[in-house]
């Protein structure tokens, strides 16, 4: 049985007919029977053999086939026609469709994204998602898929694209929105890495190393999803030809000219093994008078100190490699500890390598927030009471996630100011549950602060809120003076603590990243309706995208509202010839809520109106002229027109007095 292809098969983003393009690109690999194409073979797939599911591993062994050994274009496709797609680099989701389609048809074409009321951006070849309401988008997917915890950040969630040599992923993001007040949840399955691709509604910029593929919108499965109307999707007749196309191949090349050095390696290992057992005796004698020099390393590595012979926790030697009650890491502790970046920053950096406390003497009291990836606890340290932020504990925790989460303690560490979070210290027994120690202040976040407070304080510009307005203004002029500068890149309300003197305390430098000359959004953003207009367009941006949010910030601070609360729009724009003094002392344009759209803007139209620059947060009528002016001079759509934050703070203590 030869595999068949399709004459008309084109990898352009209208098929979702991945196995063929994987077969394509494995013959192009290996030659066609002439000369053979240099071509790079991608890397094997993550998992093991018997790490698949039971529905893969029964496949292949139809055939005495085992997945380790398969090509890995083959390992692709057979992933992918049975059902499956990555949540991450070794973890499967599985895949329903529509009547059990076989998973080469359930890609949304343009014609059926458009009948569905959605609109699409033409980027030459090339059609991505522009304006599409979830019940849209929801109605046209053929497929539903398992949960998964990895958010898209800023990306499409429908498109086409792709080239003849394009080795496509089968990567499953997380979309989740709010439109008209209901909360939407759903998938997508993205055939090009995300850091390649281009920001929600932008066109690929091959500068940026961007490009367009296809992008296969899914719905949720749930326990109580319909099986007559979604199934397990039916194989394809071409993965099934290729797997006996390999099973053929495996036995052809088995010859018994291999036989004999087989015997002879048996022999050969047979004699290792007895000289091996005949020294064993004598290292073993020798092991228990001399100290290892290897356990000597493991216990320097994990603390920067050996501990001393004949004292000290000898259980602390084995701590590093425990696993937590309940939870099973992705990834080998004592590897990472040994071999990864991640320890030899928490050992070496000068800000950490003295910061570091007992895990086992922290009490956790009571969650204090948690977030799609991080929890923070209260806890008690000796008498005293600190805030503790780890990673949520999951068994999806990678590499990466760690990585991440380092650095933000490396970044952490190294900022202080009297307006920023201090840090006080970190704590691991295992790298699972590493912990960043602050201080913990128990007035809350800004956010809550003003909603709970909203009857009195909305619309009363009062000392209090100048105050918290400076320090929030001194921090980011901090980060700022740094060289380069430092940009948060989140600044919003919630990401403000209160201490007991109401003195503001920025947090969460999660996503925060120095400048560079080619900084763009692929790294991740902050929340979008705080975000610069250049940052959600995805263009390079500079400290100044942080001004727009801050100035995001005051109108919070003003109205005790979430920006856009009341879908308002400006009536006016920004004289883009004024100095920033003349803009500060202009009464050009109004930023007070117009009662013809209130209430009538979809969250996707209302970053639209942000990016073109029709649309900006509103203040309130009793809001005082010079803050509405210092909002419209954060707000300019040109950045380089923005204050600086050094400006911000002269500005806001003049008005201190």
């Amino acid at each position: 049985m030869s595999v068949t292809l399709n004459p008309d098969f084109k990898w352009d983003g209208t098929t979702s007919d991945l196995a063929e393009q994987y077969y394509r690109l494995y013959r192009r690999q290996i030659g066609d029977g002439s000369v053979k194409v240099s071509v790079k073979e991608p890397a094997a797939m993550l998992m093991k053999h018997n790490d698949l599911p039971a529905t893969i591993r029964n496949r292949l062994e139809d055939y005495g086939l085992n997945f380790d050994r398969l090509s890995p274009y083959l390992q692709r496709a057979l992933v992918w026609d049975s059902g499956y797609v990555l949540a991450n680099s070794r973890d499967l989701r599985r895949v329903y469709t529509l009547g059990g389609r076989n998973m080469a048809d359930i890609a949304v074409s343009l014609h059926e994204f458009r009948v569905a009321g959605c609109s699409a951006r033409n980027c030459s070849s090339v059609y991505r998602s522009q304006f599409c309401s979830g019940t849209q988008i929801i109605s046209a997917a053929k497929c539903i898929t398992e949960d998964v915890l990895t958010p898209a950040i800023h990306v499409s969630m429908w498109a086409t694209g792709g080239e003849p040599t394009m080795l496509p992923e089968m990567t499953l993001l997380r979309h989740s929105w709010v439109d008209a007040n209901d909360t939407y949840l759903m998938y997508a399955i993205h055939t090009v890495a995300e850091e390649h691709q281009p920001a929600w509604g932008a066109c690929p910029d091959p500068e940026l190393n961007e490009q367009s593929g296809l992008i296969i919108p899914c719905g949720v499965y749930e326990a109580d999803t319909n099986t007559s109307l979604w199934k397990l999707p039916e194989h394809g007749d071409l993965v099934s030809s290729w797997l006996q196309e390999a099973a053929r191949h495996q036995r052809t090349s088995f010859r018994m000219v291999y036989i004999a050095p087989i015997v002879g390696g048996v022999v050969v290992i047979l004699l290792v093994l007895v000289w091996w057992r005949h020294r064993r005796r004598r290292a073993y004698q020798r092991s228990r008078t001399t100290k290892s020099q290897d356990l000597d390393d493991v216990i320097l590595g994990v603390d920067g100190q050996v501990l001393p012979k004949g004292g000290g926790k000898r259980e602390e030697i084995f701590l590093s490699t425990s696993t937590p009650t309940g939870f099973i890491p992705s990834f080998d502790p004592l590897d990472t500890m040994m071999n990864n970046s991640v320890m030899d920053t928490l050992v070496h950096d000068s800000n950490l390598n003295t910061k570091r406390m007992v895990f086992e003497q922290f009490n956790f009291n009571r969650l204090i927030a948690k977030g799609a990836f991080g929890e923070v606890w209260l806890a008690s340290y000796n008498g005293a009471e600190y805030a503790i932020k780890r990673l949520i504990q999951s068994n999806c925790m990678t590499y990466q996630d760690l990585d991440d989460f380092v650095d933000e303690i490396r970044i952490t560490a190294s900022l202080k100011h009297e307006n920023i979070i201090q840090f006080v210290g970190v704590a691991w027994r295992c790298l699972e549950n590493l912990c960043m120690v602050c201080e913990y202040l128990p007035n809350g976040d800004l956010q809550g602060y003003l909603t709970e407070r909203r009857d009195t304080l909305m619309g009363c510009w009062t000392s209090e809120k100048l105050q918290i307005a400076l320090g929030i203004a001194r921090a980011i002029a901090y980060l700022h003076d740094n060289n380069p500068p430092m940009i948060h890149r989140d600044i919003k309300t919630k990401n403000v603590l209160l201490a007991e003197d109401m003195s503001p305390r920025l947090i969460d430098f999660g996503i925060s990243r120095l400048r560079r000359a080619d900084l763009t959004m692929t790294g991740g953003i902050g929340t979008p309706y705080w975000t610069a207009p250049e940052v959600l367009a995805g263009v390079r941006y500079s400290e100044k995208s942080d001004i727009f949010s801050y100035g995001v910030l005051l109108t919070e601070l003003e109205t005790c509202h979430s920006p856009y609360h009341d879908y308002s729009e400006p009536t006016t724009g920004f004289d883009k010839s004024l100095t920033l003094g003349e803009r500060l002392s202009s009464t050009a344009g109004d930023l007070t809520p117009s009662p013809a759209v209130a209430g009538k803007l979809q969250p996707f139209q209302i970053l639209k109106l942000v990016m073109n620059g029709s649309l900006r947060p509103s203040v309130t009528l009793a809001c005082p002229a010079w803050l509405k002016q210092l909002t419209q001079a954060c707000f300019s759509a040109t950045p380089s027109e923005r204050p600086t934050a050094a400006e911000l703070v002269a500005i806001l203590e003049q008005q201190l007095g």
